[in-house]
């Protein structure tokens, strides 16, 4: 045998050795798994299989996990394993949905539909109540409130210029009020008695029927500060 011929057939050799070497896995094309939760069955992510180190030709599959390769899901959509197949699921989690009892808010962190209680609709105002699938206006709420805030608002403005009335006529009594005070004393009179003219139980007043304030921007201050 020539030199040459020795030296083919012992790289031969080698490389039916190292072949030999190998692990059967190398040149196979590795099984991709889908992993799911064992409670929700929720598709959690794709991972590969891992040769099995004692059987050639067996792939170890993950518990909770399986072959079946997944669809990709709908918006709005999840993946769920049920009876050995995917199914697509409503998912809600991360967004605000609303009590159709009360229209409190909350973020959602269930999987699944919402329950008939809770809607993903926002109420448009405070006074919404949830008839037929929609929010619908209670005018008859509405307008109770706005009598209540009406009322409050003239108690505290009658407060306010009652303030003002005494500190000016204590002046007056004592014969001490200057001009301007004397004044003033009138036009804060003048402005509790129109106040008192405001009706807030027939209807709610618009802001024309309110009387201009004496000192407006004090008289503003006041309503803020006690609101």
């Amino acid at each position: 045998m020539t030199d040459v011929a020795s030296e083919t057939l012992q790289a031969d050799l080698d490389l039916s050795t190292q072949a030999a070497a190998l692990p059967w896995w190398q040149d196979r094309l590795v099984p991709q798994v889908a992993t799911f939760d064992p409670v929700s069955g929720e598709l959690l992510g794709r991972t590969s299989a891992d040769p099995s180190p004692l059987e050639p030709d067996v792939w170890l599959i993950p518990a909770h996990s399986t072959l079946d390769n997944p669809p990709e899901p709908g918006a709005g959509l999840a993946l769920v394993r049920r009876e050995e197949a995917w199914v697509e699921v409503e998912d809600h989690r991360g967004a605000t949905v609303y009590h159709t009892g009360t229209g409190e808010p909350r973020q959602w962190a269930l999987l699944g539909p919402l329950p008939s209680d809770y809607t993903l609709v926002a109420p448009l105002t405070e006074f919404d109540t949830w008839q037929d699938d929609h929010w619908q206006l209670d005018e008859t709420a509405q307008m109770a409130a706005a009598k209540a805030l009406a009322t409050r608002r003239r108690a505290l403005l009658l407060q306010y210029a009652s303030n003002q009335v005494n500190a000016l006529q204590d002046a007056v009594d004592l014969e001490i009020a200057t001009e301007a005070e004397t004044k003033a004393l009138k036009a804060w009179k003048t402005y509790r008695v129109l106040l008192n003219r405001v009706d807030t139980i027939g209807t709610v007043p618009a802001e024309g029927d309110w009387p201009a304030s004496p000192d407006p921007d004090a008289t503003a201050g006041y309503l803020a500060a006690n609101a």
